[in-house]
């Protein structure tokens, strides 16, 4: 009987659910995911400083705009706001850690993100046949001055 009960008290500790508040959870998961993506892009960004390439600065920006877009999504800042909410029923380590999590959404807006890369296909896609800075077609001064003089 005492193995039985040492074995669910370890299940329990080490799965961490008994008894767990909702706001233990959500900063277990929200950490877990957070480390995991900015040792990714820590990574990336160590490799494309010390090998600069173009794959490797892709690489740095496809991590570091993954960690922002989940830093900045609407539900992290949801959902921290609601925890916070209630300041005064959490203890002080929590309430700073959700406090940082804020921090860290206001450094990397998913929205703006998906605004930015929104607009920035928009004015590719305006810009591609008019020859501006986006598009190919360029003319030179000799066609600028035949424009522009009287025939």
């Amino acid at each position: 009987m005492k193995k039985i009960v040492l074995a669910l008290l370890l299940c329990v500790s080490s799965t961490g659910t008994a008894a767990e508040q909702p706001v233990d959870a959500f900063l277990r998961m929200y950490n877990s995911l957070f480390k995991g993506l900015s040792t990714v892009a820590n990574e990336a960004a160590w490799l494309a400083s010390t090998d600069v390439s173009d794959a490797h600065e892709a690489g740095r920006t496809a991590a570091n705009t993954a960690l922002a877009v989940f830093s900045g999504d609407r539900g992290i800042i949801e959902s921290a706001r609601g925890f916070l909410s209630d300041r005064r029923n959490l203890p002080p380590i929590v309430a700073r850690e959700l406090d940082k999590i804020l921090l860290a959404a206001a450094e990397g807006p998913a929205g703006y993100l998906a605004f930015d890369s929104s607009s920035i296909r928009r004015r590719k896609a305006s810009n591609a046949g008019r020859g501006g800075a986006c598009g190919t077609a360029h003319s030179s001064a000799s066609d600028a001055a035949s424009r522009s003089s009287p025939s």
